[in-house]
């Protein structure tokens, strides 16, 4: 049989054409291949495009405001590990620092909440945690570090040597604050420091003995502004308290304390 006939079949007695075998089988395939191209050309003209997150880079200021904007929509993790570019020897973070202004207008450094929730948060805890150990002032001496840094590091080491000298110890954690309370003003550009300002409200300091553990008549303070300098350690991937900058009295304008380069050497 020819493969002409076995696509089409000729009745001898009717002399009717009709369909072969082979022309079946052709139309099926056919149909098939039609129905799977459909199919395939309908799902690829729905499909949504598979959503990707852009990696968070340094703002260089000039972002107009719908990236800004965008910014502040990014996941950050509260407490990233900064990562080192050896090409250029530089320490970049994963999370933003961008140009923004202050209530008063100024220009300055800042961040996403996350972030500013976390310098907080250390710092708070850096505060309690040294209370915590304020009757054991071996122990306090022996991890500072893991809270404090450069400057004021020594000066809470100088801090624990008067203690023990004047038998007196004082408590930092339990002072009320305004209600500005604790918060992020600034940070340095490559987001690595950050300055809080934390804000006391009026009291009396909180002294104790430091082996009745009894209190002790503190000196009365005003309202005041304490301006702090935190740096983050790449390695215990924390805020530390690196500087004490200022003490402000709110109620008099003044200054009350303003740290010295050299009172803790």
């Amino acid at each position: 049989m020819s493969i002409k006939r076995s696509f089409v079949e000729q009745d001898m007695l009717t002399k009717r054409k009709r369909l072969g075998w082979l022309g079946w089988v052709t139309i099926i395939v056919t149909a098939s291949f039609l129905v799977a191209l459909g199919i395939w050309v309908w799902r690829t003209m729905t499909q949504e495009p598979t959503p990707y997150e852009k990696s968070p880079t340094v703002s260089n200021g000039q972002d107009d405001a719908a990236d800004t904007a965008a910014l502040y929509r990014l996941t950050i993790t509260p407490q990233p590990s900064p990562t080192t570019n050896p090409a250029r020897g530089e320490t970049t973070t994963p999370w933003v620092v961008f140009r923004s202004k202050d209530p008063l207008g100024q220009e300055i450094w800042d961040a996403p909440a996350e972030i500013k929730a976390a310098v907080v948060k250390d710092y708070l805890d850096a505060m309690a945690w040294t209370d915590s150990l304020m009757f054991d002032p071996d122990t306090l001496d022996a991890r500072l570090g893991d809270y404090y840094d450069e400057k004021r590091l020594a000066e809470m080491r100088a801090i624990l040597a008067w203690a023990r000298k004047e038998n007196k110890v004082v408590a930092i954690s339990g002072v009320k604050r305004l209600p500005q309370g604790t918060v992020v003003s600034t940070f340095s550009p490559d987001g690595l420091t950050a300055r809080v300002l934390d804000y006391h409200a009026a009291g009396e300091g909180q002294l104790f003995d430091l082996k009745t553990r009894k209190p002790i008549p503190g000196a009365a303070y005003p309202n005041s502004m304490h301006m702090v300098e935190m740096t983050y350690d790449t390695n215990a991937r924390r805020w530390k308290i690196a500087h004490e900058l200022m003490i402000y009295d709110l109620e008099a304008n003044q200054i009350l304390w303003r740290e010295e380069w050299d009172s803790a050497e």
